[in-house]
């Protein structure tokens, strides 16, 4: 296996590890707040807060996955030209 190959597996397990990683929230069992979210265990006095920590951590992980791929659709570390279309050449 060469570097690229295992640069592309390494991409590839992260991308399948943030599409599995569910989150939800549930009334808080041990009475630091009133929500909480597993499987983080974050807690919030409020539904809305914790709405919202998960909105957030969702777009993040979004962002995170678009970060991995060239404008082209490649994996950046396997665009065909160093993906420097997207910065002119540089």
């Amino acid at each position: 296996m060469n570097i690229q190959e295992e640069m592309d597996r390494i991409f590839k397990m992260q991308k399948d590890n943030l599409a599995n990683e569910r989150k939800f929230i549930q009334r808080c069992k041990n009475g630091v707040g009133e929500w909480e979210v597993l499987p983080n265990f974050e807690t919030f006095d409020t539904r809305k807060e914790a709405e919202d920590f998960l909105d957030g951590e969702r777009k993040s992980s979004e962002d995170e996955e678009r970060n991995l791929y060239c404008v082209c659709g490649e994996l950046k570390t396997a665009c065909p030209d160093g993906y420097a279309h997207t910065t002119g050449g540089a």
